[in-house]
């Protein structure tokens, strides 16, 4: 059995050692033309008084791997996550073995993963490709769900990206959105491009209305949202994003989008896979208020933001990263047909 190290995430020394790790092995790796960069999310994690976390790190002639163990005081369920290792069983059991231990010795009875933490970073194996298609998707070596399974991991949950066709639905102009939204005295406006410190916290309290019945979602501070908010900020595609609000201006829906960065890089010269060759639209939060559920307003945004990108001349819209069982993401299938273009899993260990 491999040598396991723990280290202390308040050692920036040790906490560059961990993320160095990952570099490492992903380095080796030749499959993508794109950078692969590490989460660094662990920095919203140290200190909190909440929770309790864990890194384990290995290093042997085998080779390495890490993980972070983390249990929620209010959970039952511990987290794992920062995953990276090479293809060894018996290393990747050694680091799963410890983990486990700690856990197992905080009270768990299951183990999810892998998450960074929480649903706002890095979550998710994509079971479909090693080579990300879209910015922001997760992708990681397949042998990763092989080391996962062969531990005892079953998966728990199940997500899409799917490519919606062009036509999905009639043509439609902001205007005459604005005149459905407003039978509920609601108004339809473009998420803004620069969004203000005040505006960030109506959006923060939104979210956690919309996800605290997740059992996987942890609320993150204020501090890190618009840390978070701040990094969206560079890929937003602001003219293809909606936000639709009260009558006190109070968040009740939104629809997010991202700029198709390798889309860009691809016409810079910067890369040269084909795969990235056509304009995408990615369409990446979907959300409604609580209160405003089972209105129509989460189709109605969708609706005005495929008819802007129609005009706009995308070649492609993808909904990503879409939750299968989720009730909105069910009644659209019964509406219209998508491609599913990526599947992505998370796994679930009883204990």
């Amino acid at each position: 059995m491999s040598e396991i190290k723990i280290s202390n995430p308040e050692n920036p020394d040790e906490l560059a050692h961990f993320y160095a790790i990952g570099k490492a092995i992903r380095n080796k790796v030749a499959y993508q033309e794109i950078d692969w960069n590490d989460d660094h999310g662990l920095d919203q994690l140290i200190g909190e008084s909440n929770l309790e976390l864990k890194l384990f790190s290995v290093n042997s002639e085998e080779g390495m791997g890490r993980i972070v163990a983390i249990k929620f005081k209010d959970q039952n369920e511990g987290i794992l996550g920062w995953f990276e290792c090479v293809d060894s069983q018996s290393l990747c059991d050694s680091l799963m073995n410890a983990a486990v231990d700690f856990l197992k010795g905080l009270g768990c009875n299951k183990i999810i993963g892998p998450i960074n933490g929480s649903t706002w970073n890095n979550y998710r194996f994509n079971k479909t490709a090693e080579q990300p298609i879209l910015p922001g998707e997760p992708f990681q070596p397949l042998y990763y769900i092989r080391l996962w399974e062969k531990f005892g991991f079953k998966e728990h949950s199940s997500y899409e990206t799917s490519l919606a066709p062009n036509n999905l639905f009639e043509p439609m102009t902001m205007a005459e959105g604005q005149e459905l939204a407003g039978q509920y005295h609601l108004k339809v406006v473009f998420y803004p491009a620069q969004p203000s410190p005040a505006f960030l916290d109506k959006m923060y309290d939104f979210y956690h209305a919309c996800f605290e019945s997740n059992p996987l979602f942890h609320p993150i501070t204020k501090e890190a949202y618009h840390k978070l908010s701040g990094k969206f900020a560079q890929i937003l595609n602001d003219r293809h994003s909606l936000l639709v609000t009260d009558r006190d201006d109070n968040p009740v829906a939104v629809t997010l989008t991202y700029n198709d960065v390798y889309h860009m890089h691809y016409e810079a010269g910067k890369i040269k896979d084909p795969m990235h060759s056509k304009k995408k639209l990615l369409i990446k939060t979907i959300a409604t208020h609580p209160e405003w559920q089972g209105k129509q307003i989460g189709t109605l945004m969708i609706n005005l933001v495929h008819n802007l990108a129609n005009e706009s001349g995308y070649d492609e819209i993808y909904h990503l990263l879409m939750y299968k069982d989720n009730l909105s993401a069910t009644k659209g299938k019964e509406k219209f047909v998508t491609k599913k273009v990526r599947e992505y899993g998370l796994y679930v260990l009883e204990i």
